[in-house]
């Protein structure tokens, strides 16, 4: 997937000289936006970037000092994408916490927990690399041969209601670059001038099965994202979930469904069920716009 496929109006394209150069173009775009009121372009794009400077961007979140930042990479191209304030971290955290709420209620042992928060991903069928906002990798995952790629179940993205396309593009880079072994995407479209968040839950069809249609949203349960790898080109993803999350407590949509098994990659246990936040624990989330 190209990185620039979908890129939002007015967005930045630099070549890379140097990490404080780049420093210096992140912390112009970062005061753009804060003067623009959190509105307009996010994004950085870099070209002729070092591999070695994507990763190390990938893997120190604080080598651009007081900017916020997640970056993509594919070959020399980089992208990064700036968080315009820390309102976005703690909406993510704020959603993160309730999800740990409800486990810890149905006897989830707390050092199974582990969200990975923004470490950065190398693809698995490309040149390429991503950082989300936060991720979940169940322990059966982090116990696997340190050789082996270990892929979070639930990957979080966010961005600025104008970065729809591209927020939409980073879930399915999850999918499709780890073959299927990222089984949800939520992502979050936060609008700080209207107090919304619009959130997604995205997950791939089950192998030779069509998308459900528009029906699928009035059904009282909601079908478990497959459980084995799917290659990019078998791979159908659709919409499961959907909502918005607003300050003044308007709210369209009243759950957030989790499958545990899908999430934890094991089967649950004796207490142990399927994760719903309510219509109150979604507001609650707002409460940082």
């Amino acid at each position: 997937m190209k990185l620039t496929s979908n890129p939002p109006p007015d967005f930045v394209v630099i070549e890379f000289k140097s990490i404080a150069t780049l420093q210096q173009e992140a912390e112009t775009l970062h005061r753009k936006l804060n003067e623009d009121g959190e509105t307009g372009n996010q994004y950085l794009v870099v070209k002729k970037m070092p591999r070695g400077a994507s990763i190390l961007l990938g893997v120190y979140r604080k080598m651009m000092d007081s900017v916020t930042y997640r970056i993509s990479w594919e070959g020399e191209k980089g992208q990064i994408r700036i968080i315009p304030s820390p309102a976005y971290d703690m909406i993510i955290r704020s959603l993160t916490d309730k999800i740990t709420d409800a486990l810890l209620d149905r006897g989830v042992d707390f050092f199974e927990f582990g969200w990975g928060s923004t470490t950065a991903y190398r693809s698995l069928t490309g040149h390429g690399g991503k950082q989300p906002d936060d991720f979940f990798l169940p322990p059966t995952r982090r116990n696997l041969p340190a050789e082996e790629v270990k892929w979070p179940t639930l990957v979080m993205v966010s961005g600025m209601s104008e970065s729809q396309e591209k927020v939409f593009e980073d879930a399915s880079w999850w999918f499709e670059n780890s073959c299927g072994q990222v089984r949800m995407v939520i992502t979050l479209l936060i609008n700080r001038a209207n107090k919304t968040v619009d959130w997604e839950m995205r997950q791939l069809t089950k192998p030779g099965q069509s998308p459900p249609g528009r029906s699928y949203f009035t059904k009282p349960y909601l079908d478990m994202p497959p459980l084995a790898s799917q290659h990019p080109a078998d791979q159908q993803q659709y919409i499961s979930q959907m909502g918005q999350i607003s300050q003044n407590r308007e709210i369209k949509n009243t759950r957030m469904y989790i499958h545990f098994r899908a999430l934890f990659d094991r089967k649950p246990g004796p207490r142990e069920t399927d994760i719903q936040l309510s219509a109150h624990d979604l507001i609650d989330i707002a409460k940082y716009l």
